[in-house]
């Protein structure tokens, strides 16, 4: 298999879901190497947090929410038992909020409700140190996630079982806006898709070069294209004109990585995709996104 799926503690999820974000954990969506589950909370004019994440994140979809009604999220936890996923899920985070800053139909991550927190039971070690300096664009970037580390011989697990010792690294992403695209209905073949597709792409695209530019310290954190799924594709060929562009930023840098028709819903109002399921995000040539949609 490409990648090992980790059991995860459901209901100490839930519990710590609701601590942090004041939302209520739904069904299990999917189990892969994240666990992706559905999320919701009633929308009350007296509540604080996700509500005036909005104003911070660039604005909400389709301005002020009603009293009353259900506002959705997804939930996604990512088992980390080598402790090497920080890094480029922090990196992920200040992606999102930035293409989102810039008016790129994404989802972005949803602030706790407790600013300034970072849950781990165990003292910081050296895995860490290469993130100090890697949050510039948001200075409080833990506030999008929550890094719980069980301790076996620790009782005080706020409700987690040790999940054999292992990291849960747990973010909240604001729900797609738009519908999701029937594959057999073949209308993303269609021209009209095609080109929405490709107005996202080249948007996106040239976000992610200036992103590189204006903050490179972050750019290094973004996993190499060989090292995704436990390198399995590290011993592939690469043609010689692919080793030469490579070194070009016009054509290779950071990429989703993932854009099949499962990982965007589809804005007929733009016809531009709401594109979401960065956990792939890579360096990798900007061909490979193009690519995706289609293979």
């Amino acid at each position: 298999p490409l990648f090992e799926t980790l059991a995860v503690d459901v209901e100490g999820v839930k519990k710590l879901v609701h601590d942090h974000w004041d939302i209520n954990l739904g069904s299990l969506i999917k189990a892969s190497q994240n666990h992706t589950f559905a999320a919701s909370r009633k929308i009350s004019n007296n509540q604080n947090g996700i509500g005036d994440a909005k104003e911070e994140e660039g604005g909400g979809e389709g301005g002020e929410e009603e009293e009353g009604k259900e506002e959705k999220f997804i939930v996604r936890v990512t088992p980390d038992p080598r402790g090497e996923r920080v890094s480029d899920i922090r990196l992920e985070i200040n992606m999102l909020l930035y293409l989102h800053r810039k008016g790129l139909s994404v989802c972005p991550p949803i602030p706790t409700q407790h600013r300034h927190h970072h849950h781990d039971n165990t003292p910081n070690d050296n895995n860490d140190n290469n993130n100090a300096n890697n949050n510039d664009i948001n200075n409080n970037i833990d506030d999008h996630l929550v890094i719980f580390t069980p301790s076996i011989n620790n009782d005080n697990n706020n409700g987690i079982n040790s999940n054999n010792g292992y990291n849960l690294i747990v973010v909240v992403f604001r729900y797609s806006p738009g519908v999701p695209i029937n594959f057999l209905e073949f209308k993303w073949m269609e021209k009209d898709h095609a080109l929405g597709l490709g107005r996202w792409f080249a948007s996106f695209h040239r976000l992610a070069r200036t992103f590189q530019n204006e903050h490179p310290e972050l750019a290094r954190c973004a996993r190499p294209w060989t090292a995704l799924h436990d390198g399995v594709l590290s011993g592939v060929e690469v043609h010689d004109e692919d080793k030469r562009l490579a070194s070009d930023q016009k054509h290779y840098g950071i990429i989703h990585g993932d854009c099949n028709l499962s990982n965007y819903f589809w804005n007929y109002d733009v016809n531009m995709p709401y594109m979401f399921d960065w956990d792939q995000m890579q360096a990798s040539w900007y061909a490979y996104d193009l690519a995706s949609p289609l293979w």
